[in-house]
């Protein structure tokens, strides 16, 4: 099988976390538009990956909490095996009016002391990091489906929040899952998906790739 490479965002803190080790899990949100895959017969268990539903309402509008959990659909960040390069916020050096291969690259989340070079960096948003920039390529574990609220306490440390919040967050006190969901809602709750409407998700365990 082809082990495929797909590129996914990290925050500046979670980079950080990244680096340290102290992140291995990130939580996605699974849109509507993930459930629609094709319908696997029962029978193709061991081919593939599958999703089944059972609506108990009836016909009407789709919603995935009216489906029972069988198995699971395609996931668009890859599955065990497959790698993900992560795109940050980043630099060139000022002194190249255009970023190459080979560039000498800041990155935002390193969070050193500006030298006089680095102040007048031009940073560029993550989207907008090419996989030659790129700094971190993972290899993901496994891959899983679940409520946002059924994160463990365990999970939620493998998530990176100990040592949070930031200057972007308010102070949390408590378990890592409260630290997890003040994270959560400060990147998710403005587009509908906070930690109270406890959204399915995908789980993506993952490790440092070898080179």
């Amino acid at each position: 099988m082809t082990t495929k490479e797909r590129p996914i965002l990290f925050s500046g803190p979670m980079v950080k976390a990244i680096l340290e080790g102290r992140k291995t899990q990130t939580r996605r949100v699974m849109n509507n538009r993930h459930f629609n895959v094709f319908w696997v017969d029962e029978t193709a268990k061991g081919v593939a990956p599958y999703w089944r539903y059972e609506d108990s309402h009836g016909s009407g509008p789709f919603k995935p909490e009216d489906y029972q959990l069988y198995g699971f659909p395609r996931c668009p960040y890859g599955q065990a095996g497959d790698r993900l390069w992560v795109r940050e916020t980043w630099a060139p050096h000022p002194t190249v009016r255009k970023a190459e291969r080979d560039s000498k690259i800041f990155y935002r989340a390193d969070c050193r002391p500006r030298t006089s070079d680095e102040s007048h960096c031009d940073w560029r948003p993550s989207i907008h990091m090419p996989r030659w920039a790129s700094r971190i390529t993972l290899e993901i574990v496994s891959v899983r489906v679940e409520r946002l609220q059924g994160i463990s306490e365990d999970d939620a440390k493998a998530e990176g929040v100990l040592s949070l919040p930031d200057a972007t967050l308010k102070p949390v006190d408590g378990s890592a899952r409260l630290q997890f969901a003040a994270l959560w809602d400060s990147i998710n709750a403005g587009r509908g998906f906070g930690w109270n409407v406890n959204p399915w998700v995908w789980v993506i365990e993952f490790k440092a790739a070898q080179p």
